[in-house]
């Protein structure tokens, strides 16, 4: 008999930051680039972690336990588990049972473990993860049997992977499809692809017909096209490879990264290396944006004066983080390359072409604004509007 215990709540979307990672002097005729004071928008003693979603290893173990091999449960257990789970989940959410889906028992092999789970008092219990999925939000729960004689513990994680820029797992038969065309493209490259794994696998938006993966500076700018897919890394002795990919793994584009910049001042360097490319440093006019606490250098590209803010941090981790503190309706893209973070203000097809050339679109402010404001499917009717 299961014993269901009651949940600890539901913590927000577990945010997932993510992925990948030039340098010389300027030309006369352009502008003189100042020493940059290393910005500060994470607090001190920061020591940047992991936030990558494991998918294909052993995933990661709650805090305070041994990280051990994840063996999968029995199918009898595993269904129970489900079940009851399964009904908690729908009373919780206040949905229909047939809304919640149980995904396959190896999706905990495929994601990393849930970060805030309900203790167990034995840490040489066994502890058992399944997850279920409402529309594209995943609900994890843990289960265990604390000994012979007492039934299964059934418990809600305080986690909810949600699919604005965090883990969704794609069906298995479309997963394993997209593993499989990412393999043949590794070793098509040279790579032992057999001995790696996914690391990563975000949905998103891509706006260009290379579906956003940086191009070379020489390289015509590409249509915009916008196509729903998703971002996957895929590392091997520990090199990360990123793809991105369609719907249905029909297109998938190896990502091939930009050299990344030592510091913001080698970043604006390259800029102004640029033939035909008129960089200009506003000195009066720093770069601030709301939700960074912290101040870098604006600069205008190009006659039409299309505004671009560069900070230099510590480490790429550190300018990372700092991607997902802006919240600025003034913001369209933001990009990173090493610990240089890029922030582009107008919504330029041009600006953007180019700063793919030199740097890794992180996120896409423009578009998750459009999608906050895009009304509900329906609400026009009710309110009669």
């Amino acid at each position: 008999m299961l014993r269901l215990k009651p949940s600890l709540g539901l913590a927000g979307g577990l945010l997932i930051l993510a992925l990948l990672l030039a340098a010389c002097g300027g030309d006369d005729k352009k502008s003189s680039v100042p020493p940059l004071a290393t910005a500060t928008a994470v607090p001190a003693g920061f020591e940047p972690t992991a936030t990558y979603h494991t998918v294909g290893g052993t995933p990661a173990g709650p805090s305070g336990l041994t990280s051990t091999p994840y063996l999968l449960p029995s199918e009898p257990l595993f269904q129970e588990a489900g079940s009851v789970a399964r009904i908690d989940l729908a009373t919780r959410l206040n949905v229909s049972i047939e809304q919640v889906i149980i995904l396959e028992p190896d999706t905990a092999l495929m994601v990393a473990a849930p970060l805030t789970c309900p203790e167990i008092e034995d840490e040489e219990t066994t502890r058992y993860y399944l997850y279920l999925q409402v529309e594209r939000f995943l609900y994890p729960y843990q289960f265990y049997v604390p000994d012979e004689d007492a039934g299964a513990v059934v418990e809600a994680c305080d986690d909810v992977l949600v699919d604005d820029g965090v883990l969704f797992v794609p069906t298995p038969d479309r997963r394993g499809s997209m593993l499989e065309k990412v393999q043949a493209d590794l070793r098509e490259r040279g790579v032992d692809a057999e001995s790696g794994e996914f690391e990563v696998v975000l949905p998103s938006t891509w706006t260009s017909e290379t579906l956003d993966c940086p191009i070379g500076p020489d390289d015509p700018t590409p249509a915009p096209i916008w196509t729903e897919g998703y971002q996957i890394v895929y590392v091997v002795g520990g090199i990360r490879y990123e793809y991105h990919t369609d719907l249905n793994g029909d297109q998938i584009v190896f990502c091939a990264p930009p050299p990344a910049a030592e510091s913001a001042e080698a970043f604006i360097a390259r800029l102004q290396l640029i033939e035909d490319l008129e960089v200009t440093i506003v000195e009066d006019d720093p770069a601030v944006y709301q939700g960074l606490d912290a101040q870098g250098v604006r600069i205008e590209l190009t006659l039409s004066a299309y505004r671009i803010g560069v900070f230099g941090f510590a480490t790429p981790a550190e300018a990372r983080l700092a991607t997902g503190m802006i919240d600025d309706a003034g913001v369209s893209r933001i990009f990173v390359s090493g610990p240089v973070m890029i922030v582009q203000e107008e919504n330029s097809i041009e600006v953007y072409s180019l700063l793919l050339g030199y740097a890794e679109e992180v996120r896409t402010p423009i578009l998750e604004r459009q999608a906050e404001e895009a009304p509900v499917e329906g609400e026009s009717e009710e309110t009669g509007e």
